[in-house]
C-alpha cells in the first residue's frame, strides 16, 4: 500500500482485513519524511518511487515476484511511475492520483484561502526551488507520461466527483492515456480520497474484484 502525502501507513490499516480475509498478503510502509521514516522532505513521487521499489526488493527476498499496489493520492501517482518500468507490478489501484503538480497544488493553495492573484504566478517558482532543495524535477513524477507504458499491468483509477483538488477531467485523462487493460470509477458525491467512506461496501467490493480478476488470476497462472 501506498499512502498519501503527509500521511503514513497507520491509517491504512483499516484495509487490511478485509484484503486479508480476502486471502491477500499486505505490506504497509512510510514513504521518507512520512510517518516514522527518516526524512524531512517530500519530492511528489520522484524519490519516494525508489522507497516502493526497496518495498519491492524486500518482497522479493521473502519469495513474492508478483503484487498488486493499492496506492492513496500520492501513493497512487508513485504506484503509476513505478509500475511503468517494474514488472512486479501486476494490478494498480490509483485512488485519488493528481495529474499535473501546479493546478493542482494552486487548488490546494486556493482552499487554503490564498489569493489566486499570488498563487499562479509564483506556483513555477515555488516547484522549481522545491526541486532545486530535492534535487530533481518535481513535475517528472507526473503521471501522464507514465502510464500509457503501464501494459501489461491493470490499471484501476478510482476518483470522488467532488475533489476540490484534482477534476473528474483529469482523472478522465489519467485513464483514457492508460492502455488496456482498464478501469475507471467516478463515484459521485465523494471528495479526494473519500470514495471509501461514502461508499464502504462498494468500494471493497470493486478493489477485491479487481485484484481477483487480474492479481489472483496472475499468481494461478490464468490470463486475465
Amino acid at each position: 500500500m501506498g499512502h498519501g502525502r503527509f500521511g503514513s501507513k497507520d491509517p491504512d490499516l483499516k484495509y487490511v482485513p478485509w484484503l486479508h480475509e480476502a486471502g491477500y498478503n499486505c505490506f504497509l510502509f512510510d514513504f521518507r519524511g512520512h510517518g516514522r521514516s527518516e526524512g524531512d522532505y517530500t519530492s511528489f513521487g520522484v524519490h519516494e518511487r525508489k522507497d516502493l521499489l526497496g518495498a519491492i526488493d524486500l518482497l522479493e527476498k521473502k519469495g513474492i515476484s508478483r503484487l498488486g499496489v493499492l496506492g492513496f493520492s500520492l501513493g497512487a501517482v508513485v504506484g503509476i511511475g513505478t509500475a511503468a518500468e517494474c514488472e512486479q507490478i501486476v494490478a494498480l489501484v490509483a485512488d485519488g492520483a493528481f495529474v499535473e503538480l501546479r493546478p493542482t497544488l494552486a487548488r490546494g493553495a486556493e482552499r487554503r484561502h490564498l489569493p489566486r492573484w499570488l498563487v499562479r504566478p509564483l506556483g513555477p517558482f515555488i516547484l522549481w526551488l522545491a526541486g532545486r532543495r530535492v534535487g530533481a524535477d518535481l513535475t517528472s513524477s507526473e503521471p501522464l507520461p507514465h502510464v500509457a507504458n503501464l501494459a501489461p499491468c491493470a490499471l484501476f483509477v478510482i476518483h470522488g466527483a467532488e475533489d476540490p483538488y484534482i477534476s473528474v477531467a483529469d482523472a478522465q485523462r489519467l485513464y483514457d492515456s492508460a492502455g488496456e487493460p482498464k478501469e475507471l470509477w467516478i463515484a459521485p458525491g465523494a471528495g479526494h480520497r473519500r470514495v471509501d467512506e461514502v461508499y464502504p461496501e462498494e468500494y471493497q467490493e470493486r478493489v477485491l474484484a479487481f485484484f481477483e480478476r487480474y492479481l489472483a488470476a496472475w499468481e494461478e497462472g490464468k490470463t486475465p
